[in-house]
């Protein structure tokens, strides 16, 4: 899976850490440059495997250690502002966010 993403264009890939008590298929997180993204996705596709998301996101170059409280205080915050009608997406320097990046998984 890794020689057909990386061949289409990926930039970089990561294992999804998938609990031990989980049904959840392992997989990939991709990140490519914007222009390839969908070129991307369609050879892993075609190459047999499942693309549960491809989208756009914001990956910091220097994420940041904060305090548990303050990891909490943000997290609000981006809830906040993720319920306004204006706003289509939060993005967080944050070292460990929840964010959900282009992930696929072997079709089973």
């Amino acid at each position: 899976m890794t020689e057909v993403a990386l061949e289409a264009g990926a930039q970089d890939l990561e294992a999804i850490e998938i609990p031990e008590d989980s049904d959840q298929a392992p997989g990939f997180q991709v990140y490519t440059d914007k222009p390839d993204l969908m070129a991307v996705a369609d050879s892993v596709k075609e190459a047999g495997y499942s693309v549960t998301e491809a989208r756009f996101i914001w990956k910091p170059k220097a994420p940041m250690e904060i305090s548990e409280e303050d990891e909490t205080t943000n997290l609000e915050a981006m809830d906040m502002f993720e319920e306004l009608d204006d706003v289509d997406a939060v993005w967080t320097n944050m070292a460990d966010p929840p964010l959900q990046p282009l992930s696929l998984k072997p079709k089973a």
